[in-house]
């Protein structure tokens, strides 16, 4: 479709040409207008020539003037011609069906084994802690433990044991007034208290 545009725009240029003479590139009209009688008279610059051309309007200015239109006619066609050259170089994409200029490579599938995928942790056991004390005293340590009572002398998390001859080891606050003893608080994770039972 270019080829056959940029073909009619040459052989428009060649029927102006064979039309008439056709100015230079350098070619312009200088226009004056004459003191005494307010003619406007023409002369014909071409590089460091001047050549008369009579009044505005003249056989002989029209026919200067006519080979000016011929150049500025014939320039806009080869700009024409040049721009569709140049668009006829870009390569014409239809949406969805563009081919690759180079074909992609194929990678080949690796022989290496897959990284094995990490195991997942199991999930700890909760640890649970209950609130206990001394048959004969009164503070309140925490046990790690589930709820038992009677019969239990696992130590406090600060060491305290429950006394030997207190054979029925930790019992129950009757009162829920938390842990009391700072060694086991201090000794106690920052998730523990959702662990402790409460009592009432």
């Amino acid at each position: 479709m270019l080829s056959a545009l940029i073909q009619q725009l040459e052989q428009s240029i060649i029927q102006i040409e064979a039309s008439g003479p056709v100015a230079t590139d350098d070619a312009r009209l200088d226009i004056s207008t004459h003191s005494k009688s307010g003619y406007e008279y023409a002369r014909l610059r071409d590089g460091e020539s001047l050549e008369a051309c009579g009044r505005v309007g003249s056989e002989k200015y029209l026919e200067v003037q006519a080979t000016l239109q011929r150049r500025d006619k014939i320039e806009s066609l080869r700009n024409a011609i040049a721009s569709l050259k140049k668009a006829e170089a870009i390569p014409f994409q239809i949406t969805g069906c563009i081919q690759p200029l180079v074909k992609p490579l194929l990678v080949a599938p690796s022989k290496s084994k897959p990284a094995p995928t990490p195991r997942k942790k199991k999930a700890g056991r909760k640890r649970l802690y209950t609130h206990v004390k001394t048959r004969q005293g009164s503070v309140v340590h925490a046990v790690p433990g589930k709820d038992k009572s009677g019969a239990w002398h696992t130590p406090a998390l600060c060491g305290a044991t429950p006394p030997k001859r207190d054979q029925m080891g930790w019992e129950f606050p009757e009162q829920d007034d938390g842990i009391t003893c700072a060694k086991c608080r201090r000794k106690l994770p920052e998730n523990s208290a959702r662990y402790i039972p409460h009592f009432e």
